[in-house]
């Protein structure tokens, strides 16, 4: 039988070498752990993901602001100017309840922003009225109901508001204290003759002057609901006027 040449042997020798060095190596570095695995699909934290509020109007968006366990839902709309409002929510609502006046505050060319209330009050205003002025709102108006009324108007020199309005206010609340405060900017304050929540005389002592900056209506509606019955269109009416006043017109 004919041989085969040396030289191919060897060659067939070299490369047969070579592969089972390349084996060796591949299985001595999956041994020692020095192969890199790959890293793990990064999660969405929980902390951060929001349902989209279905309440609020198309375009609004919403995020949990401040730390984990001492955080507050804030919403905002898209920001198309620096004139901002934010609404405050009544205890143990959000910023739902404030859909029909979102809708009249956008129409009428405002940042609109609110929010539902986190373990701390004070930093809950904080956090959804810093978010307001990040949308480079220069300019912010408070609007608040019950709780959220006795909040717009102990807070508003703290937040630099250029307005507040107040619907059927307690005097104070908690941390909140509605009659000394400082401001001294545009206010109103609504309440109604037949609040079985908030006495108007109480929601009275939040306005400075009386006489000019507090309107008591007929009937028993209390906070938002002020903005839902027969006399909607009147405390729309001052509401707007109001944050004019602040806005310079």
């Amino acid at each position: 039988m004919r041989r085969r040449p040396f030289r191919v042997v060897a060659a067939c020798a070299v490369t047969a070498a070579a592969a089972l060095l390349s084996a060796c190596s591949s299985s001595t570095a999956g041994a020692h752990g020095s192969t890199p695995t790959p890293s793990p699909t990064p999660s969405v934290d929980p902390f951060l993901a929001v349902e989209p509020l279905g309440c609020l109007p198309s375009g609004a968006q919403a995020a949990r602001l401040g730390e984990h366990g001492a955080h507050t839902v804030v919403a905002w709309s898209a920001p198309t100017g620096t004139r901002g409002v934010l609404l405050a929510p009544q205890m143990g609502d959000t910023a739902c309840e404030w859909s029909q006046e979102w809708i009249a505050l956008r129409q009428q060319g405002y940042v609109v922003g609110s929010f539902d209330w986190g373990p701390d009050d004070q930093d809950s205003m904080r956090l959804a009225a810093q978010k307001l002025r990040d949308l480079g709102v220069t300019q912010l108006a408070l609007v608040g109901a019950s709780k959220g009324g006795t909040f717009v108007a102990a807070m508003a020199r703290d937040l630099d508001a250029v307005a507040v309005v107040a619907l059927s206010p307690p005097s104070v609340f908690g941390t909140g204290d509605a009659v000394n405060t400082g401001y001294t900017g545009p206010l109103l304050v609504y309440a109604s003759k037949d609040d079985g929540a908030v006495p108007p005389s109480d929601s009275r002592l939040v306005a400075r002057d009386p006489a000019t900056q507090f309107h008591v209506l007929p009937g028993d509606a209390h906070g938002v609901a002020l903005l839902q019955g027969q006399y909607n269109t009147d405390v729309q009416k001052g509401i707007d006027a109001t944050l004019a006043a602040g806005f310079g017109g």
